[in-house]
């Protein structure tokens, strides 16, 4: 029984770890999306201001 235990925690931080860390590269996925929009719409402003 204690054994068992023991392997659902250990599960549980690997999961709670993968978890994190695919949060972490959406987040920075996400991030380069927005810098490269929000570079685009600067640009797009600048040529319909010429």
């Amino acid at each position: 029984m204690e054994e068992i235990k023991n392997e659902i925690k250990v599960f549980r931080n690997e999961f709670t770890k993968e978890l994190d860390n695919f949060h972490k590269s959406m987040i920075k996925k996400m991030n380069q999306q927005a810098i490269i929009i929000f570079i685009g719409l600067i640009i797009i402003g600048i040529i319909s201001f010429l």
